[in-house]
């Protein structure tokens, strides 16, 4: 026996551990870069670089990668990265790992196989480094709103069709719409482009006082939209009044040193058993957002279900009912 080498059968499976930035200075010589594109599921269009040796994928937030898919496990499977190929293990996974159709503990990719994850599919790509970059930029352009980098109107309503196919009864699902007030004057009184100073510095004041889970989109114009999944109504007032007030607080700076104060009105409306399409949550939200306009701005107002009178304006105390959320913002 040759003690030189060992016998390691047809494939060797011995694994070769590299740093990360060791695999991804080879990968780019090779001027490949394996990469996951989903292209079914909630997340469908992102794309997750496999620049890492043991990359693993699953819900849970330690992920390497994330998918926001309840039917994926925490940490569903592994993508072991070498030079030379990629391999998919499962992770013991509540609903398996598929690859191209067939259920599989452990399997080496090649260009072009489809991964299932729970109700996720996965494209597995060996891209050029230009080509990967493209399709990041592509993702980017239609994904995210440019100027508030917060998502945009055809993502809110991609993620609003999932939620309501896959929602449970049991899942409360609700919207809050903000819309700027007066903003016009701020156009006016200085520029648009001082107009679009302040909408890019309330995307980010939106996105650092949101949680991870909820989903923050630019509608049209001075017009927001919040997704609070696994939320009531009841719990949303909250969330809205710590933005409402958030807002009317803070003072945006224009690059040419202006001090701006603005305020915002905003509808909540939780989804009911009576609404079959996204677009009815959306008007409801929209009128609730509209009513507070009419109560004198700077208002939050609640639609509340089966009430007299069901657009409620929320005060400080004005509601009974515990509006504790379930998640600390």
């Amino acid at each position: 026996m040759n003690k030189g080498k060992e016998a390691t059968g047809p494939l060797d499976e011995t694994t070769q551990i590299l740093r990360t930035e060791e695999l991804e200075a080879k990968l780019r010589a090779g001027q490949k870069i394996p990469a996951l594109i989903v292209i079914d599921g909630n997340d469908t269009g992102q794309i997750f670089k496999l620049t890492a040796a043991a990359m693993s994928l699953g819900r849970g937030s330690t992920a390497s990668i994330r998918v926001n898919d309840k039917t994926v496990s925490r940490k569903h499977c592994l993508l072991e990265t070498t030079p030379a190929y990629v391999t998919v293990i499962d992770l013991q996974s509540a609903n398996g790992t598929s690859v191209n159709g067939d259920r599989i503990q452990k399997r080496r990719l090649v260009n072009g196989d489809k991964i299932r994850v729970g109700s996720t599919v996965l494209k597995f790509e060996l891209a050029d480094a230009d080509e990967s970059e493209f399709h990041e930029k592509l993702y980017h352009l239609i994904t995210f709103d440019d100027l508030t980098s917060l998502y945009n109107r055809k993502y809110l309503m991609n993620h609003l069709e999932f939620l309501f196919r896959g929602r449970q009864p049991t899942q409360p699902v609700t919207l809050l719409f903000l819309d700027l007030d007066h903003f016009k004057l701020v156009n006016d009184t200085y520029d648009h482009l001082t107009g679009s100073e302040v909408l890019s510095e309330l995307g980010r004041l939106l996105l650092s006082n949101l949680r991870a889970t909820d989903i923050a989109c630019r509608y049209g114009g001075e017009e927001f939209i919040i997704i609070l999944a696994e939320t009531s109504g009841m719990q949303a007032i909250y969330v809205a009044e710590k933005l409402r007030k958030l807002i009317e607080s803070h003072t945006f700076t224009s690059k040419d040193g202006h001090e701006i104060r603005i305020t915002v009105s905003i509808g909540i409306a939780e989804k009911s058993a009576a609404m079959a399409t996204p677009e009815q949550l959306i008007a409801r939200s929209d009128e609730c957002m509209y009513r507070a306009k009419e109560l004198g701005r700077n208002r939050t107002v609640l639609y509340k279900e089966g009430s007299a009178d069901p657009f409620v304006l929320v005060t400080p105390g004005g509601l009974d009912e515990d509006t504790s959320h379930s998640t600390t913002y």
